[in-house]
């Protein structure tokens, strides 16, 4: 069985259609046949988190979408705006959606993120998004809630 991932990045195109996640992961992660199933498991998107992430993609182009791999407990995604050229004044949201929650942000949210630093740490590692010393914050709540908290 292949290693995947903690966090995978999402542009805009892999969301635009309920398929395109999917298809840019398959090309991303080419599996054989069998293991394909393991990339809908581990990457796929549940209740309204697609209209989420391409929501916010549309109207923040600044932003950059990770998503969490779901079966390694750290959050459901890793936003990071890209809006400043130095990569150490760059902000960083871990968010973990929850239909019909209040807000929630810092501490305290829950096993969700127990292998959120982790995630960050590979993308810190394998990109020039993020540095590990970026701080980050740990968002949940309802998709409507935590869309206008980012905006």
């Amino acid at each position: 069985m292949p290693k995947l991932p903690f966090a995978v990045r999402v542009p805009f195109s892999a969301v635009v259609r309920n398929d395109s996640l999917f298809h840019y992961l398959s090309l991303q992660f080419p599996l054989r046949r069998r293991d394909i199933h393991l990339l809908a498991v581990s990457f796929g998107f549940k209740n309204d988190e697609r209209k989420f992430v391409k929501n916010l993609l549309e109207r923040k182009r600044n932003y950059w979408a990770y998503r969490c791999n779901q079966k390694m407990f750290c959050g459901d995604f890793i936003i990071v705006d890209m809006s400043s050229p130095d990569i150490r004044r760059r902000k960083c949201w871990a968010i973990e959606l929850k239909q019909n929650s209040p807000l929630k942000v810092g501490a305290g949210i829950g096993v969700q993120f127990k292998n959120l630093d982790l995630a960050i740490e590979e993308i810190a590692n394998q990109s020039d998004t993020l540095l590990l010393e970026n701080k980050y914050r740990k968002i949940s709540g309802d998709r409507k809630l935590v869309t206008h908290f980012l905006e």
